[in-house]
């Protein structure tokens, strides 16, 4: 179903749930797709219904005026729909999105994004839960230590007698920029911080407008870059055994794992009616891992002497970046 796909991806932060046929919404009344269906034809009048996987609060019915009706809550799920040749376009919204149950026409579905998602991205209030304003402010934490940490070395490498007669190297991406330097010789140029205050302000970014799966594959870039520009002046100042010893030591000081315990968490409890509950575990420590092999590979890299000792360390390393990315960003993307 195409339509439905659109409308849980606009309300993403309403439907929670991970179901072979999902739940589209509740209502008051009639349980009967037969009942909805001649509403329409016999009074020209669309059943509403609250939007979302989870149930609706007495508020949530009050502020439909629906509270009083007589007769049970009816979960509608998306076969119902499916199978009566019926779907939902735009009902209005208040503390939850409403919807209008429909009949299904090619013209109604053609006219989906401009009638229906349009005005629930318009008027539909952002959601941030308790949880996940845990989460955000824990990355928020975790970015100034990055950024006050990266000042620090940042000042030091400023102090440093012959900056200015520092290469400026070749800049091909910055992980050609971060491995030329990292094996050069002369006083590394002020450029190497540059990348660090971009991939914080684009994780900042992301999470002041509540998008947890940008936000989460930002993070572990701006951690990386951190690494990066700190390796290259660290071991221009100590040495690889020195670089290798300090570089332990920050990996851990910026931790990803506060961030990824309370993001399961907060998924965990979003998801506890379905059965993808259990999956909020499987993917912390799946992320967790992953980040633990981008760090090992990172370290080994940092090991090398020489740009062509590294060899396939540095490819390796690119890899394991990507794939640490990917997974905390799938796993913030379960964060509601």
């Amino acid at each position: 179903m195409i339509w439905f796909d659109k409308l849980s991806d606009v309300l993403s932060a309403y439907y929670l749930m991970s179901e072979a046929d999902p739940v589209v919404g509740y209502l008051k009344g009639s349980g009967d797709p037969l009942d909805w269906i001649k509403l329409m034809f016999q009074k020209s009048r669309e059943q509403m219904i609250i939007l979302g996987s989870q149930p609706p609060t007495m508020a949530d019915w009050q502020e439909a005026g629906v509270a009083a009706r007589e007769g049970g809550v009816q979960t509608v799920r998306l076969s119902q729909l499916a199978g009566s040749g019926l779907m939902i376009i735009y009902g209005g919204a208040m503390s939850r999105p409403w919807g209008k149950i429909t009949q299904f026409s090619k013209a109604t579905e053609d006219a989906y994004e401009k009638n229906t998602l349009e005005n629930f991205r318009r008027n539909v209030r952002k959601k941030s839960t308790p949880g996940k304003q845990a989460v955000i402010e824990k990355a928020l934490a975790l970015l100034t230590e990055i950024e006050t940490r990266a000042n620090e070395l940042k000042r030091d490498h400023q102090s440093q007698e012959g900056l200015l007669r520092g290469s400026a190297g070749h800049l091909s991406g910055f992980m050609g920029f971060w491995v030329n330097h990292l094996y050069n010789t002369d006083v590394p140029p002020l450029a190497i911080w540059n990348n660090v205050t971009s991939m914080l302000l684009h994780a900042r970014s992301m999470l002041k407008e509540g998008n947890m799966k940008e936000a989460g594959r930002a993070i572990v870039d701006a951690r990386a870059a951190y690494f990066q520009a700190s390796a290259i002046y660290t071991k221009w100042k100590d040495g690889i055994d020195g670089a290798a010893k300090k570089m332990q030591l920050r990996i851990a000081e910026v931790s990803l794992a506060l961030i990824l315990a309370a993001a399961a968490a907060t998924a965990a409890t979003a998801l506890a009616a379905s059965s993808a509950a259990g999956g909020a575990t499987a993917s912390v420590q799946t992320a967790t891992n992953a980040v633990i092999r981008a760090d090992a590979a990172f370290t080994r890299v940092l090991l090398s002497d020489t740009a062509a000792k590294a060899g396939g360390s540095i490819f390796s390393y690119g890899e394991a970046l990507e794939v640490a990315g990917e997974e905390v960003a799938e796993m913030l993307e379960m964060v509601r």
